[in-house]
């Protein structure tokens, strides 16, 4: 500055204040779902100040005629540099703040409940598998474990539900968020009448927009509305998946409850079967035994024998109608779960397991009358 003066056969007293510049920073970063495990990106904004020292000239000096003749290019910079400094200071003066958006969703907290739950669950799977592989392990023990699950999964699923209620909840709500403008200022969707031309059709788990409307609109809307319905649109398709997956993890978390309890069966069934093969070889030992017992207490062997054969003959017969229980339970179970689907892709199925069951069932009752 002082070289520009001097050209001019001038010196200046220059004075420097402190002025606060404000800058808008916007970008991602990323950040890792405990939930799916793959990185998202979170949206951030904010202002950074920053102190500068602008220099004022207070007075003039005459230093006497320049030394060489003044270039016309130094008059205009000189001039055009205090332009630039008006207009800054000007600009920094009249700016709008910006305001900082909350990142984090209004159900965070439930998501994370949800995943300690998913962890907790996974854990007891994974002890499950391993007493499978511990031949100390007795049913008792196989049968805690599956009770426990039982009961993490009912938790899950009770966070799970009270999640989907959350997630309607935004839904219902979506019209008032806040949307900024181009200004700084903030104003619902609904403020902004921009509601009109999209909704969410809670029937069909679809988001609809008025094409035909938003298409005239096109080139004559001003872009603070047009950028105001992209989001509004944006946002219910992200709170729409939220709640399909939502939904998904509830199914899954029932389907899963039927499993363990079914296994849990089995293990007893086994377990039972284990009780039944000792009792029927000792009861076996027991006969081979009566044989060899002298011929003159043959007629009371053979009572034995026969009073022994029958209840072998019984609790084989009872074992048998447990195990087509089971079979016909299990074929009651499936037809449920293919009859919850509506595409009719599993019909033919469906008309063979009805069939089989009803055939089970009538061979069943065959065997209770003999």
């Amino acid at each position: 500055m002082q070289d520009y003066f001097a050209a001019i056969g001038f010196v200046p007293d220059v004075e420097y204040t402190t002025d606060t510049v404000t800058s808008h920073m916007y970008g991602y970063y990323p950040v890792l779902n405990a939930k799916t495990g793959k990185v998202d990106t979170i949206e951030y904004e904010y202002d950074a100040k920053q102190d500068i020292q602008v220099p004022q000239i207070t007075d003039l000096h005459y230093s006497g005629p320049p030394a060489r003749k003044v270039n016309p290019q130094i008059l205009n910079t000189m001039a055009d540099n205090a332009k630039t400094d008006n207009d800054k200071s000007s600009s920094s003066k009249e700016e709008k703040p910006k305001y900082w958006k909350n990142p984090y969703d209004e159900l965070y907290n439930l998501s994370e409940k949800i995943n300690s739950s998913l962890r907790e669950r996974e854990k007891l799977e994974h002890r499950y598998q391993d007493m499978l592989e511990d031949h100390t392990k007795t049913y008792k023990d196989l049968s805690k474990n599956s009770a426990q699950e039982v009961a993490s999964l009912r938790k899950q699923l009770a966070l799970q539900e009270q999640m989907l209620s959350g997630r309607k909840g935004q839904m219902a709500k979506v019209a008032n968020e806040k949307f900024e403008d181009s200004e700084g200022n903030l104003r619902s969707y609904a403020s902004m009448g921009v509601t009109k031309y999209a909704w969410y059709d809670e029937a069909t788990q679809t988001v609809q927009i008025d094409w035909k409307t938003l298409e005239g609109l096109s080139g004559s809307l001003d872009e603070d509305t047009g950028k105001a319905i992209e989001e509004y649109v944006s946002r219910l398709e992200e709170i729409r998946d939220q709640i399909q997956d939502t939904e998904d993890a509830i199914e899954d978390a029932k389907d899963q409850i039927i499993e363990v309890q079914r296994r849990g069966r089995q293990e007893y069934l086994d377990f039972e079967q284990q009780v039944y093969d000792a009792v029927v070889n000792q009861r076996q030992q027991e006969i081979d035994t009566l044989n060899e017992i002298n011929s003159s207490i043959k007629t009371a062997a053979d009572k034995t024998i026969k009073a022994l054969q029958d209840e072998i003959q019984k609790e084989r017969q009872e074992r048998e109608n447990e195990k087509a229980q089971e079979d016909l339970y299990d074929k009651e179970m499936r037809l449920a779960y293919l009859q919850r689907d509506t595409s009719g892709g599993n019909e033919l199925e469906i008309q063979k397991l009805q069939e089989e069951i009803d055939n089970d069932q009538q061979s069943y009752y065959d065997r209770m009358v003999d």
